[in-house]
Order: C-alpha cells, then structure tokens, then sequence
C-alpha cells in the first residue's frame, strides 16, 4: 500500500513517527545491502563523526564505551556521483519522500533556517552480534517547532538475520513503541520518525545466519563543523583521547 505525504504528515504530528510498511522489496533491500557491503570495504576508517562539506564517505567503529558494538559507515549527497545506480535509488527515493512531507513545514521561515543549519547524511549501522546496541538518546537536543524527519530502514530480517535487537521509540505520549513486537516491522519497512524523540536498540543477538542486524538511517542531520574540528577527528590521537576520557569517567 501506497500513502501520500499528506497522510504521512498528519500522522508524524499526532504519534511522532509512522512506520511505511514495505516501503522496499526484500529483493532490493538485499541488492542494496550487498551494494553497500562492498561500499564499506572500500573506505577509510576515521574515529568520530564529521561533518563537513567535503568529507569523502568513510567507516567508524562506534561505541559509547570501550566495547566495539557497532560498525558505521557514513555517507554524503555531496559524493552522490561516486555512488551507484542501485545506491541512488534506494537513497533518492527516501530522501524525496521526507522532503515532501516537509515542504509545508519549510514555508515557515524560522523552521526553514534552523534546517538550513545542518548537513543531510546517511548512516548505515550493522549491529555486532552479543554486544550491538544503542541506549536512550535524541538525535537532537532541542525540539523544533515542526519535526525535522529522517528515514531508519531495516536492511536485514529480524527473527532470521538476527534475534532480540528490539528497536524502541518513545512516541509524543512517551509511550515505549517498539518496532518489532508492537508493530511487526521487518525488512524493507521504513519508520519515518522525529529525530528529537528519545530511542534506542537493545542488545542484537545471533540468528540462523551469518547476516546480523542492518538498518540505514536517511535523512540524519548534524551541524557543519570547522576545518580544526574536522581535521582533528580525523587523527589517531583523537581516538587516543576518546579512550583515555572514557576510562577517566
């Protein structure tokens, strides 16, 4: 089934997110993934987000411990021309939908000058398996007079790829909603969500496969950073300092 954005908006305002069933075929998802798979093995590994206007797409290992739980791989329009035609599709199409749903918003000039504040990105996040997980957090601390609206797709399929990984929203009511026991999502579904709302993922165990838990999140968005900052997160000494921090907490 089909929706319009319309419908879609209306529905983000009144619970904070909608889940588009089936947004994608499994078959693309799969296409997709191994797409990206291949993406991955091919980039420099930094140690931090960034977030600039030239930085080339690259790969973190992303934890907010010193436990190795997640594997990201991070990605910018502005290297749009490097993806390709499978990346593109599955990527335009959910970026195109979530600027729809916005447009209306975005003649609100207030709403429209806070978006223009931060980069669009893509992050593709594949969980490890007895460790993988992400804790309570909003994907932006202040909330904004309309939502700012990204898309988290699964890419690999629960109860099969991977066991437990429950992905949980608390929706406008503050109501724990979670994906996959309260609403059944699986593969190729899209949650459309507002990013000032708090989530997380549980702890992602095995399945019959060698796959394991990955989504995509389309449409992330965070402020530009300086050159300094950029280049700094870029070194070594960085992730030095990230250790050395965590272990003084």
């Amino acid at each position: 089934m089909r929706y319009e954005a319309n419908y879609i908006r209306n529905k983000v305002l009144e619970d904070g997110y909608f889940l588009y069933r089936n947004y994608y075929k499994e078959d693309e998802i799969i296409n997709f993934r191994n797409e990206l798979e291949y993406k991955i093995k091919n980039s420099p590994i930094y140690y931090s987000r960034i977030n600039n206007k030239s930085i080339k797409d690259y790969s973190e290992f992303r934890s907010h411990d010193d436990v190795q739980r997640t594997l990201r791989h991070y990605m910018y329009f502005h290297n749009s021309s490097s993806w390709n035609k499978e990346i593109k599709k599955i990527i335009g199409n959910s970026i195109n939908l979530r600027d729809e749903i916005e447009e209306d918003w975005l003649k609100d000039h207030n709403h429209k000058k806070i978006t223009e504040k931060y980069q669009n990105y893509i992050i593709l996040t594949k969980y490890f398996s007895g460790v993988g997980k992400l804790n309570f957090h909003r994907d932006i601390e202040i909330e904004t007079d309309f939502p700012l609206l990204q898309f988290n797709i699964l890419l690999s399929s629960h109860g099969k790829d991977y066991e437990n990984g429950e992905f949980i929203l608390k929706d406008k009511n503050n109501k724990n909603i979670a994906i996959h026991k309260d609403l059944d999502a699986n593969i190729g579904d899209a949650l459309i969500f507002d990013k000032y709302l708090l989530h997380a993922v549980e702890t992602t165990e095995k399945g019959s496969t060698d796959i394991g838990r990955w989504s995509i999140l389309i449409g992330a968005r965070a402020k530009y950073m300086s050159f300094f900052d950029s280049y700094l997160k870029k070194s070594k000494f960085f992730h030095f300092y990230k250790n050395i921090k965590r272990r003084i907490k």
